[in-house]
């Protein structure tokens, strides 16, 4: 009884978030459900599986949500240990209250698509459903559809098809890093650059050009001057030189 009530509770809980104006669904801990057509946001039944349901946000992505585990004392009534979605009540109940009955063992072709389906992309591809009179559905998954030189995919383009391609410029800091950490996207070249360690040393930071992410910095170290004693790395001039030089506030301090 309390897995159901705290299933409705939860049901409850994100259908208040989806319809609100002010707010938006996090789905950062959800599974995306590739090429199921969301017809609006809210609650619905998974094409495949009695035990779980799908969730449609604001900008029309599905995703898929399991139902909870079955309480204790109730196995026999509920013999694939987790409960099942009902459409009437929009909550996860016990399979002889849900009624979800058998769901089909296989899905369509999955290279057919409805025309309203989410394009879903990567680095400078996509993949896109594109008009097919031979598909039953009317489309057909076209994959690896190369975005134009100099774009990449961002998701968070708001657009109906669920991103679109874009100028590296217009793309998130998320979605950047991500690429970057990708070996096989070709991101653009990072400039080199300098920067100094926050404190008096005769150490500072190095980035090559051409580098792909910030985790090819390198620790390098100041030469001796001709005199033998240490030079420091001067940030604004970019060069090393005397500790007064270098940090005029602390020069007795580095001294």
């Amino acid at each position: 009884m309390f897995v159901q009530i705290y299933s409705k509770f939860v049901a409850v809980l994100v259908v208040a978030v989806l319809v609100s104006a002010n707010q938006e669904l996090d789905t950062s801990e959800l599974i995306q459900l590739n090429g199921y057509n969301c017809t609006g946001s809210g609650f619905f039944a998974h094409p495949d599986k009695c035990t779980a349901f799908v969730v449609c946000d604001s900008h029309l992505k599905a995703f898929e949500v399991t139902c909870e585990d079955c309480g204790e004392g109730e196995v026999t009534k509920c013999p694939e240990g987790k409960l099942h979605y009902n459409v009437n009540t929009q909550q996860c109940e016990l399979p002889e209250i849900a009624g979800c009955g058998p769901r089909p063992t296989t899905t369509r072709d999955p290279t057919e698509c409805d025309l309203l389906c989410m394009q879903v992309g990567d680095c400078d591809c996509f993949d896109s459903c594109v008009a097919d009179n031979s598909s039953s559905t009317g489309g057909r998954w076209t994959y690896g559809v190369r975005c134009d030189p100099g774009h990449y995919w961002n998701p968070d383009f708001n657009s109906v098809h669920g991103g679109s391609c874009d100028f590296w410029d217009n793309l998130s800091d998320e979605v950047k890093d991500k690429y970057r950490n990708d070996d096989e996207c070709p991101t653009p070249a990072i400039p080199c650059r300098w920067e100094a360690i926050p404190k008096c040393d005769n150490k500072y930071l190095y980035l090559p050009e051409g580098s792909k992410n910030d985790k090819e910095i390198q620790t390098m170290y100041c030469p001796l001057s001709p005199s033998g004693q240490h030079l420091f790395w001067n940030q604004a001039e970019l060069r090393c030189g005397s500790v007064c030089a270098s940090f005029p506030k602390k020069c007795k301090v580095c001294s």
